[in-house]
């Protein structure tokens, strides 16, 4: 009776092509868990954060955000005044900068030119700010003026400054109604990436709302479930 099997040589083909078809979907497998397991942590970090500004309200006797967004606040007054109303938050101070309160620098949606064409780091997550008992960091930026004039640089599609024939930068000023911007970073600061669209969010305290606003990035996750940043490098050239 003959008996049949795979040669060495078929095995070795099988395990190769194996490996290969492995290698080109695991990263793609990978990702998507990554990015399922962010979701949920940013829906949880702002719905956490929706239902501190009720409980503020109603512990104040007010019925919207205008109760805790009066301007003659501090940030950190504004940020003392959340961190009241989540349950056994940590609250870091200036002096505080290791462990959950480590200084953090934060990367853009998309990569910030730096006017010349490198990829730079947009902002920083330093004290004062809390991390609630999920592990989500919230910080406050206040502004003294609601609605106000705001002067910023002009640049082109690709984010390179627009200079006069002095080769300075052209300016224009426009009217913000933002009166502080709340940022948060879903999986704390001691993880990555810490890029704004991925783990790191800003949701708005408007002159014309009543609620709250999350910034466009934030509110398209919320509604498709799709993260929308480009992932990136600093140091990168931007082309």
């Amino acid at each position: 009776m003959n008996k049949y099997g795979f040669t060495l040589a078929e095995v070795l083909i099988t395990l190769g092509v194996i490996g290969v078809v492995a290698a080109m979907t695991l990263p793609s497998l990978t990702k998507k868990f990554q990015d399922k397991i962010l979701l949920t942590q940013v829906k949880k970090s702002y719905s956490e954060l929706e239902n501190a500004v009720k409980l503020y309200a109603a512990e104040n006797s007010c019925s919207d955000i205008t109760c805790i967004s009066d301007t003659s606040l501090t940030s950190e007054e504004l940020l003392q005044r959340l961190y009241k109303s989540f349950k056994s938050a940590t609250y870091c101070s200036k002096t505080t900068q290791k462990g959950i309160c480590k200084y953090t620098l934060v990367k853009g949606y998309t990569p910030s030119n730096d006017g010349y064409g490198n990829a730079i780091y947009s902002d920083s997550f330093r004290a004062p700010f809390f991390v609630s008992a999920s592990g989500t960091a919230y910080q406050v930026m206040k502004y003294n003026e609601c609605p106000r004039k705001v002067e910023h640089n002009i640049t082109d599609d690709k984010g390179n400054y627009i200079l006069d024939d002095n080769d300075q930068p052209i300016t224009e000023f426009v009217l913000d109604d933002v009166c502080a911007v709340i940022y948060f970073d879903a999986n704390g600061l001691n993880k990555g990436p810490n890029q704004y669209g991925a783990d790191v969010f800003q949701v708005r305290i408007l002159a014309s709302s009543e609620r709250l606003s999350p910034h466009l990035y934030l509110s398209n996750l919320l509604t498709t479930e799709k993260f929308t940043y480009t992932p990136h490098s600093v140091g990168d050239k931007i082309k």
